[in-house]
């Protein structure tokens, strides 16, 4: 990713940063949009498996963004950009009321591994370049 400033990019705790407070942020509307469309059912309780979907997929997004904005060491960033993510979660899962499901942690750190996986893909520049001047083979 890069910055108005040129070539300089993010390092890695501020990516990670960046990349919890994406997930987080992305969260929050995704959820909160979703609950509002659930309250128009006649039952919402029996979509609940719905938003441990979309935290999963949170979890992606954020080790992904995490990934994506550094070049110094992106799978790193996008684990902790993730991990940054789940440790809200389960902060927030064991204040508020209510049953925390420990079996879904696996499958959460799977996520991130997967986003920052994919975000850690880099492109060489000679291929970035052909692609950009359509080139490319």
């Amino acid at each position: 990713m890069k910055l108005k400033n040129g070539d300089r990019t993010l390092k890695t705790l501020p990516a990670a940063a960046l990349g919890g407070a994406c997930a987080t942020a992305s969260a929050v509307l995704l959820l909160t949009v979703f609950a509002a469309l659930l309250l128009r059912t006649g039952d919402p309780g029996s979509y609940a498996r719905a938003g441990f979907a979309i935290l999963l997929f949170c979890c992606t997004l954020g080790g992904y963004v995490g990934a994506r904005c550094t070049e110094d060491a992106p799978f790193t960033a996008g684990i902790a950009g993730g991990g940054v993510f789940v440790a809200v979660t389960v902060t927030v899962a064991l204040i508020v009321p209510g049953k925390l499901n420990w079996a879904l942690l696996p499958a959460a750190l799977g996520c991130v591994a997967a986003g920052a996986f994919i975000g850690s893909i880099r492109r060489s520049g000679t291929q970035m370049r052909d692609l950009q001047s359509g080139k490319f083979r």
